[in-house]
């Protein structure tokens, strides 16, 4: 019989949580990129801003506020709709603390999925390594028991969502002005 929706979450929550507090150097590596995590997409965007050409530096400029509106936009949305996070609904404890707002859909990875096509679009092998760091900041986020994993898939899809949207906009802004 079919899994629902609910049962997979649980599942791959306790698949990834499972194996924290059972290996301090994991937990650390985990605790490091999970709290910190977004702050390697803007180096490599200053990184390429400072290397790029006129272009480059306006779509880098269009990925930076693509990203503010994702992460407000999610922001948004977390206090529209409460959803609990896991240590405060399973009473578990995490690696580091949180506050116990909404964990529906997770900022972090919506700000990293947009920022991460951003990246993609001016520089494929700094898309490359971008698109192989959310996939890891998607799994420490879960690991550190502050989201489950339909907040980190939502978080992705609207990060994705949001980036395509504005998108068609921006590049009619970069072409008229470059």
């Amino acid at each position: 019989m079919a899994k629902s929706r609910y049962e997979v979450n649980e599942r791959v929550f306790w698949l990834i949580y499972g194996m924290a507090q059972k290996n301090i150097y994991l937990d650390k590596v985990m605790v490091f990129f999970s709290r910190g995590g977004i702050y390697f997409y803007w180096l490599i965007m200053l990184y390429l801003f400072f290397t790029g050409d006129l272009k480059v530096k306006f779509y880098l400029f269009k990925t930076g506020v693509v990203g503010l509106i994702a992460v407000y936009l999610a922001k948004y949305l977390g206090r529209r709709y409460y959803f609990p996070r896991p240590f405060v609904e399973k009473g578990i404890k995490p690696l580091y603390p949180h506050a116990a707002d909404s964990s529906f859909p997770s900022d972090h990875i919506t700000g990293a999925v947009a920022l991460t096509m951003g990246i993609w679009e001016v520089a494929k092998v700094a898309g490359v390594i971008a698109l192989a760091y959310v996939v890891f900041l998607m799994i420490s986020r879960v690991y550190v028991g502050h989201h489950y994993f339909r907040d980190v898939l939502a978080g992705a899809f609207l990060g994705g969502i949001v980036y395509y949207l504005l998108h068609f906009v921006f590049r009619l802004l970069i072409d008229i002005f470059v």
